[in-house]
């Protein structure tokens, strides 16, 4: 109710929150468990006030919950009755909204992770087809390409953070990287999706799809500038960089776009912005859209 309040109602939003407040600390002292308070916590935290620091131990408070419901558990077929199917699936579904939370806090915090590598399932694209057509819910379909996301982010942590072995990001991998994302925005980022999103799944996907591309051109950047071949350097790292500048600006236009028309933003929209207006300020004198 308070998430709502503060889209719909913002007026009543400071007394819903309060009271928001109020019901998770009796529910921490008195040390309730239950799989609705899981949810009412991975709600919130994503629906916090600019000032509040504490998502991430709330978070933390939530999937240590979630494990001790064994939310992680899945089974082997879903029951026949409907209801009892959905119950199964609300289950399943809490986790998969916890893991991928897990993942956005770790990657954009730099944050370790609360989900042990055992516990994490990231194919919700494969989840979300086994039961579609049986049992629909519409706003679980988001799940699937933040999920596929989060495979990226994965892969594009292990490009920029290089081993000893080799000095800068590994061209073969950035390849490997480039063919899963092309794959990634023809699911999810075109005019046809693989499963029907709502429309703002649908602006937050392409946001990502936008800001993606900044950092893959980001690491093509970084390797033309790292080539020991000083005339060919030149030529590569400017197209590189102009590049950098288009990608930056791309992401700073559409948001301008969906800030117009979006009633409560996403924590990933600013994060988005802070990242491509450092390219966009090297150009000096050039006007960002934003």
């Amino acid at each position: 109710m308070a998430v709502a309040a503060k889209i719909a109602l913002p007026e009543l939003y400071p007394s819903a929150i309060n009271h928001t407040r109020k019901l998770l600390g009796q529910a921490f002292e008195h040390g309730t468990l239950s799989i609705e308070l899981v949810q009412a916590i991975a709600t919130v935290v994503f629906f916090v006030d600019a000032d509040d620091n504490s998502g991430a131990r709330k978070l933390a408070y939530a999937i240590r919950g979630a494990s001790e419901l064994g939310l992680f558990k899945r089974v082997t077929a879903y029951p026949q009755d409907l209801l009892e199917a959905r119950k199964v699936l609300n289950r399943e579904r809490t986790w998969i909204y916890l893991m991928i939370a897990d993942h956005r806090f770790s990657t954009q915090r730099s944050l370790p992770r609360m989900i042990p590598p055992e516990q994490r399932r990231q194919d919700t694209n494969t989840w979300i087809h086994q039961h579609v057509l049986s049992c629909p819910c519409p706003s679980e379909a988001g799940l699937a390409p933040l999920g596929g996301i989060a495979k990226l982010l994965d892969l594009y942590e292990v490009l920029v953070t290089p081993s000893r072995a080799f000095d800068g990001p590994d061209e073969a991998v950035l390849a490997c990287l480039e063919s899963e994302f092309a794959s990634w925005v023809g699911d999810w980022a075109g005019d046809q999706t693989r499963i029907h999103l709502q429309p703002v799944q649908i602006k937050l996907i392409r946001l990502y799809a936008r800001a993606f591309r900044y950092q893959i051109d980001e690491v093509h950047l970084i390797i033309a500038v790292a080539s020991r071949a000083v005339e060919a350097t030149k030529v590569k790292a400017i197209t590189a960089f102009r590049t950098v500048i288009r990608s930056a600006l791309d992401v700073l236009e559409y948001l301008r776009e969906i800030l117009g028309s979006t009633a409560c933003v996403w924590e990933s929209a600013f994060i988005a912005a802070a990242s491509t207006c450092k390219s966009t300020l090297l150009l000096g004198g050039v006007e960002a859209p934003c």
